[in-house]
């Protein structure tokens, strides 16, 4: 063994190397990895030089089958967001007519969605409101802890 093959196994370019490579992929790795072979022609021929046509044929259902079952699932969820839309869409309408404003109803919803961004100060210690309580807050109720509760600058 010359010098240069030492180095080539070390990375991974013999056939046992192959393997453990393959084996250390992650699962988005080795998708990527069956889905570059798949899309070249000539990767196909060679991957399948061998097999028996019944075998290969076999394999092609398989595709065709999950094909038509995705097709069939993404055909379902965009008929559920055309009515999901359309019934927005009547909502809104509805809304306008009777003199709601959309604008500030979006304001209102998004002021609630904010986080709470509590503060806490007893006896110099600080505590966010989030996480383990430390000693000098631990026992205390909600009523109790909001005696120590820090205005949040807005």
């Amino acid at each position: 063994m010359n010098k240069s093959n030492i180095k080539d196994e070390s990375k991974g370019l013999s056939k046992e190397g192959h393997k453990n490579e393959f084996i250390n992929l992650s699962a988005s790795e080795r998708r990527e990895l069956v889905i570059s072979e798949l899309k070249r022609k000539h990767r196909v021929l060679i991957l399948m030089r061998g097999i028996p046509l019944h075998e290969f044929r076999e394999i092609i259902e398989r595709l065709e089958a999950v094909y038509s079952e995705l097709e069939s699932d993404q055909k379902n969820r965009d008929e559920l967001d055309k009515i999901r839309r359309a019934e927005a869409e009547k909502i809104i309408i509805d809304m306008n007519a009777r003199g709601v404003d959309i604008q500030y109803l979006n304001e209102i919803i998004v002021g609630k969605s904010e986080s709470d961004n509590a503060k806490y100060i007893k006896d110099g210690v600080p505590w966010s409101g989030q996480g383990r309580r430390p000693d000098v807050f631990k026992g205390l109720g909600a009523v109790e802890l909001e005696r120590y509760r820090v205005p949040v600058k807005s």
